[in-house]
């Protein structure tokens, strides 16, 4: 009986610590409307910048001048830490063709190696990631 009493208490102390914090002016200040127009922020952003917010952009650099000038407006103090990661940016177009290799002739004629059939090429624009 001992036992299962200082069970029922230690498990329930992890639980009570979480009930303990209250969140209820964070859940009152995050609303749907004010998320829905940071996220509008951001994609003009992205529209002004090529499409991307990719680190190592323009349009990374003015989504962290966006968000560092709200932090301060709401009174927080801010720094940035640099730091090193792979970089990979397509500088010319993707481009590729489908190749078809024909059916080789039936006939008892000598067998030579079939020429492939290209379809047109298809070229994407370069991306950054």
């Amino acid at each position: 009986m001992v036992v299962a009493l200082l069970t029922t208490l230690l498990a329930a102390t992890p639980a009570l610590a979480v009930d303990e914090v209250d969140t209820k002016r964070l859940r009152d200040a995050v609303t749907v409307n004010g998320i829905l127009a940071h996220e509008r922020v951001f994609q003009r952003i992205a529209n002004q910048n090529g499409g991307t917010r990719a680190s190592g952009t323009p349009g990374y650099d003015a989504s962290a001048a966006y968000v560092q000038r709200r932090l301060e407006a709401a009174g927080y103090e801010v720094s940035a830490q640099e730091f090193t990661f792979p970089f990979y940016q397509e500088l010319t177009r993707r481009c590729w063709s489908r190749s078809r290799r024909r059916r080789p002739s039936t006939s008892p004629a000598p067998m030579t190696s079939p020429a492939p059939a290209t379809s047109p090429a298809r070229c994407s624009p370069p991306t950054t990631s």
